[in-house]
């Protein structure tokens, strides 16, 4: 026996078309929120993570002043800004160190009298607004320096009581923008340091062969 629908085809399609509208309308929202989560709130729990291991470490950071009074009191200092310095004064760990390489918006880094080796220097490679570099008394060598060239805003260099020679110093060749360099108690020559000082003019010099 034939069965007629009591549905007018009009309603039909009418339920049809919402639906499709509002499957449509689901996807986009799904996009808008991880687009919004990649954006803002997974890069922010990393900062706040990294952070925090830093500081359980013993280390200190300082952050960039903030332009978003709003986020900063809603959603925290890491939604509103970002770390420019950090600073380890010899309580630097592994898992503090990699934290802090975690943080691409570096100005600033402090890592004297502590473990900190070549690898560890090649984490801070692409941290291209590094201004800053302090590594006196780490295990940094000749073959770290040569991670330094790919940050072209460097200014100040502290590789004193490290195991550097002339071939290390010559490895900075790139660093245009050297404003002062600390080399005291290290292995380089005075031929060494007078090839670096004909090569970057505008640095100062500060070494312990003098």
């Amino acid at each position: 026996m034939l069965t007629h629908s009591t549905t007018p085809p009009t309603t039909k399609r009418r339920t049809s078309r919402l639906l499709r509208y509002s499957l449509r309308s689901l996807f986009v929202t799904s996009a808008v929120i991880g687009v919004l989560l990649a954006m803002y709130v997974v890069p922010a729990e990393r900062q706040r993570q990294a952070v925090a291991q830093i500081r359980a470490a013993g280390g200190e950071v300082t952050y960039l002043p903030t332009k978003s009074k709003w986020r900063l009191e809603h959603l925290g200092q890491d939604y509103a800004t970002s770390p420019w310095r950090v600073l380890f004064n010899g309580n630097a760990s592994e898992s503090s160190v990699y934290a802090a390489s975690r943080l691409p918006t570096l100005i600033t880094l402090h890592c004297t009298d502590s473990h900190f080796t070549d690898a560890h220097l090649g984490l801070f490679a692409t941290h291209t607004e590094i201004r800053e570099l302090w590594l006196s008394g780490t295990a940094v060598t000749d073959d770290g320096l040569r991670h330094l060239a790919t940050l072209p805003h460097l200014q100040s260099l502290d590789i004193a009581h490290n195991s550097i020679t002339d071939e290390g110093l010559n490895a900075l060749v790139l660093c245009s923008s050297l404003e002062e360099i600390r080399l005291a108690a290290t292995s380089v020559t005075e031929v060494g340091v007078s090839r670096f000082r004909a090569q970057h003019p505008q640095c100062k010099v500060y070494w312990s062969g003098e």
